[in-house]
């Protein structure tokens, strides 16, 4: 059933932070709002970040400096994190989020720094898109496979990942309810594959036809996908549903030459015309030439 499932597929859903991009942040700006300092605002961010195992967690891990009470914290998947401080809910995470009513206009992901309804701070964040998102993208469109972003970032990045892989839909600022809702939409006239490594794809792992997630995903990521890829070259999706295809034509190879094979020599060894040691040497024979052809797919 899976294999012939994973044959099957024409389209692909796709998380961008992590999954097609490397995940590997960095923070490339800080813009003040308020009253506090650039130095006070990344610190803030960091002391929140901690509580965090998204990628973007990691532009912030080497920020921190004097420790912040921070209390009630909340990790809001695909939004941000909030918590009280002095008093205060401070939020950080996406425009939507954070209600911030003009976002900025920028090629990069950005995140926001809130308390109360204040703005305190803009962080831009960079993050390269990997080198085998490339190949999926390709193999995706050579072989006529629908491609879908879906991811809970709302930035213009978003729309830059998916015209860069000439990506047919872009569906952002969803939470993993939304992903969930979108995919099974799509399941009901489409096989679909989705392919995440973050704790809000999850659901849309565990609820998806074929589910794929990278190795440096969080644990229940992992756990919630059919198949973990041994590393992070998005190629191997492309082995994957290759050896997949050649499995099921050997198959069929096999079961057309073992009946083809019982159903012209049995008549004629129950007539008579075949000796009863040749019909033994011949359905060695037969076994022999069925494991031969299995044994292509090592190749």
């Amino acid at each position: 059933m899976f294999l012939e499932t994973l044959c099957k597929i024409n389209h692909m859903f796709f998380d961008k932070t992590g999954t097609l991009t490397q995940g590997d942040f960095s923070l490339l700006k800080c813009i003040t709002y308020g009253s506090y300092s650039e130095a006070e605002c990344i610190n803030l961010a960091a002391q929140l970040e901690q509580y965090s195992e998204h990628p973007i967690a990691q532009a912030f891990h080497q920020q921190q400096q004097a420790h912040l009470n921070l209390s009630a914290v909340k990790n809001m998947p695909s939004q941000g994190l909030q918590a009280q401080y002095q008093g205060h809910v401070v939020k950080l995470g996406n425009a939507l989020f954070c209600q911030v009513e003009t976002p900025l206009k920028s090629g990069e992901q950005v995140i926001y720094l809130t308390q109360g309804s204040q703005l305190l701070a803009a962080f831009e964040l960079g993050d390269k898109l990997r080198e085998s998102a490339t190949e999926i993208s390709d193999y995706c469109h050579n072989e006529k496979i629908e491609t879908t972003l879906l991811t809970g970032d709302i930035s213009l990045k978003s729309e830059e990942v998916a015209e860069l892989l000439h990506i047919n839909h872009v569906i952002k600022g969803v939470t993993p309810q939304g992903k969930l809702h979108h995919l099974q939409q799509a399941q009901k006239k489409d096989k679909v594959l989705m392919v995440g490594d973050g704790i809000n794809d999850a659901p849309v792992l565990a609820a998806a036809h074929i589910s794929v997630a990278l190795a440096t995903g969080t644990d229940i990521a992992k756990n919630s996908a059919d198949v973990i890829l041994l590393g992070e070259d998005l190629q191997k999706i492309i082995t994957l549903r290759q050896l997949a295809q050649k499995t099921r034509t050997i198959i069929k190879q096999n079961l057309a030459w073992a009946l083809g094979y019982n159903l012209l020599i049995m008549p004629l060894a129950i007539l008579g015309y075949v000796p009863p040691y040749i019909a033994v040497i011949g359905m060695s024979f037969s076994s022999l030439i069925v494991v031969s052809n299995s044994l292509r797919l090592l190749k």
